[in-house]
């Protein structure tokens, strides 16, 4: 019954998630705008942190997380329903902008780089993978679900971005078919909007399926000033001992 009941919150969960990102594309054009929008909620979503973890949420703010966020988390969390709805609304509402944006523009994958602090773009320090990945304290079954989603991520990744380059190669080996080029511009287009769907599909499955609302908010939070990237948590998860997930 509980795997029932659990499995349409899940898919009920996905489809309203699913339909707000539709909705939200082309929320944000610009990439010092989206910026801006997310730091302030960053720095909301750390003031509820702090709040949250100093005390207990009533019971109400409980069951309201229970029924109207509805997810999977149930049947993973090491806190079921330890958050009140105020901080799962704001966590919904910043991953569903991040994933709309995903979907339509291009630039939001060079802030992955990006320091919001300095403005300066490079490969954040391994520090800050080894700390994100001890505030998530995530237990054993969590984090080997959280491997096998980044593993199925980086084959597909991988698969999508070779991609382009063989279409391109074989429309260049025929530089006066006309119709080939057109063909290779449209499958071109179409590869790398199934690359970014690819990834909204992953980030979907971490935020609703796997993390609890608490692992999700000190996720984003201890990354600051960098985006979370899938790849380099995963990586800093692998090296630790494997004692050193929450129990």
């Amino acid at each position: 019954m509980l795997l029932k009941w659990s499995t349409r919150c899940f898919r009920r969960t996905l489809a309203l998630r699913l339909g707000s990102i539709l909705a939200g594309r082309g929320q944000f054009r610009d990439k010092a705008t989206f910026l801006t929008w997310w730091k302030t909620n960053l720095a909301d979503l750390s003031t509820l942190l702090f709040k949250v973890e100093g005390g207990q949420p009533c019971r109400e703010e409980m069951m309201q997380f229970v029924f109207k966020a509805g997810k999977l988390n149930l049947l993973l969390a090491p806190h079921p329903a330890a958050w009140p709805y105020a901080a799962v609304q704001l966590l919904l509402r910043m991953n569903t902008v991040y994933a709309s944006t995903l979907l339509t523009e291009v630039w939001l994958s060079e802030l992955m780089r990006l320091n919001m602090d300095t403005n300066e773009v490079g490969e954040p320090p391994q520090e800050v993978w080894v700390k994100a990945a001890e505030c998530m304290a995530l237990t054993p079954d969590q984090a080997i679900l959280y491997s096998v989603i980044n593993d199925w991520w980086k084959a597909e990744g991988v698969r999508l971005r070779c991609r382009p380059t063989e279409v391109v190669a074989d429309a260049l080996a025929q530089p006066y078919d006309l119709c080939a080029q057109e063909e290779a511009v449209l499958e071109v287009q179409t590869v790398m909007s199934r690359y970014r769907v690819s990834a909204v599909t992953a980030m979907l499955f971490l935020c609703t399926a796997i993390l609890t609302p608490e692992q999700l908010a000190n996720l984003h939070v201890s990354c600051y000033p960098y985006f979370p990237v899938m790849d380099a948590l995963v990586d800093a998860l692998k090296r630790r001992r494997p004692g050193d997930a929450a129990a």
